[in-house]
């Protein structure tokens, strides 16, 4: 479940930041994480904590439940990684 939910955060919070014309530099100095780790995020090599997602998406001028409920949303159109890669049990 980890790569599908990485997968949809990361189409979120990049389509967020191009909407923005923002850099993943600022989006990182908005948020107070480090430009490598929001570039980990959009290339989902990260799975965000809670308050990963607050932050960042505060960062993106985005109210962190509308960011949650779209990556919901989004978790459909990646369900095909859980096949691709399977991961152990997370929770």
């Amino acid at each position: 479940m980890d790569s599908v939910v990485r997968a949809a955060f990361a189409s979120v919070i990049r389509e967020r930041r191009l909407e923005l014309n923002l850099s993943q530099k600022e989006v990182a100095e908005r948020s107070g994480y480090s430009e490598e780790y929001i570039g980990k995020l959009e290339r989902r090599e990260h799975t965000p904590s809670l308050t990963a997602t607050i932050m960042v998406s505060a960062g993106l001028e985005k109210d962190p439940t509308d960011a949650f409920n779209d990556v919901r949303a989004r978790m459909l159109l990646f369900k095909w990684l859980e096949a691709k890669n399977p991961e152990s049990a997370d929770c």
